[in-house]
């Protein structure tokens, strides 16, 4: 059987969903198996016996756009089993899993044997709960900027704004660079994934453009994004907020050797990512609650005494 995993949503989507894919794809090596997803392709490339399809034919496109809120759906003319994983379409009791590792996986799970009742075949798989696996990246530069810089400590700054409509403490780029700024005072290497027009008028050695300085490029194989992850795991303080970008945080190679800020306007998504999840540590990551700018550099200000 040809069987397709799809994901139409953006890369916080698509992150938690690798486990799932490659445990499906181990087990199974008697079919054929492919996926297509509008962004991060780079977490999955490593996964063996899995072809990743950068286009798929329009019409069974706007099929699988038509049908997004179903788990699967089969087309035997083809004999195309296809899987969606966007935790929207794994909805019980009103409870959208999305960024919950753990329901996502049991929910995953339940749909495969869903699957092998109703279409009388019988995919294997490992009941298990991993984490996302960090794709291999060369990370010299990361490990020479650190070197170079032994003086200073190194913070890194998520500044993106969400794109699937949660709320959030900001209400612009703008006032990421005014938090940036202030976090300037410092003394600290700061690293953002993006340069406003703002912050490159702003005369500073220590605020640094990452795509800029690591000549990273932003396409639909995401490998800044992960590129970002190594750096995270190189850097004194990462300053996280609620956009799946940065949910890369929950990651196979997990540790406490730094401080983890995670900002939030509630607990919802840092519950999931961090308390729901046995395979995350207790001390892993903090949460600041905060409703607007001037929150955030308050308790970034008591965080941090001297800015």
């Amino acid at each position: 059987m040809n069987i397709l995993f799809v994901n139409l949503y953006n890369i916080g989507d698509t992150h938690f969903s690798q486990p799932f894919i490659e445990n499906i794809v181990r087990n199974n090596k008697d079919h054929n198996f492919f996926l297509y997803c509008k962004f991060n392709y780079i977490i999955f490339k490593e996964i063996l016996n899995l072809k990743i399809l950068e286009n798929i034919d329009h019409i069974l496109l706007v099929y699988i756009s038509h049908n997004n809120v179903l788990p699967y759906f089969y087309i035997p003319i083809n004999n195309i089993l296809i899987i969606n994983t966007w935790a929207g379409a794994y909805v019980v009791n009103n409870h959208v899993p999305d960024s919950d590792l753990v329901s996502l996986t049991k929910r995953y799970y339940n749909c495969i044997d869903t699957i092998n009742q109703e279409l009388k075949i019988n995919l294997k798989y490992d009941i298990e709960l991993k984490l996302p696996r960090l794709p291999n990246i060369n990370i010299d530069k990361i490990i020479e900027f650190k070197d170079a810089h032994k003086d200073k400590k190194i913070l890194f700054y998520y500044n993106y704004m969400p794109e699937s409509g949660q709320g959030f403490p900001l209400k612009s780029m703008d006032e990421h660079d005014d938090i940036i700024l202030h976090l300037e005072k410092l003394n600290y290497k700061i690293l953002i994934p993006k340069l406003s027009e703002k912050l490159s008028s702003h005369e500073t050695n220590n605020i640094i453009d990452c795509n800029k300085y690591f000549n990273l490029t932003e396409d639909n194989l995401c490998t800044n994004i992960y590129f970002y992850t190594y750096i995270t795991m190189y850097s004194d303080i990462v300053i996280y907020y609620d956009s799946g970008r940065s949910f890369t945080y929950i990651h196979n190679n997990i540790s406490t050797n730094n401080i983890k800020i995670h900002i939030s306007i509630n607990d919802y998504y840092y519950k999931r990512l961090n308390l729901d999840n046995p395979l995350i540590p207790n001390n892993y990551c903090n949460l600041f609650i905060c409703h607007d700018k001037d929150q955030i550099i308050q308790k970034l200000s008591a965080r941090f005494i001297n800015i």
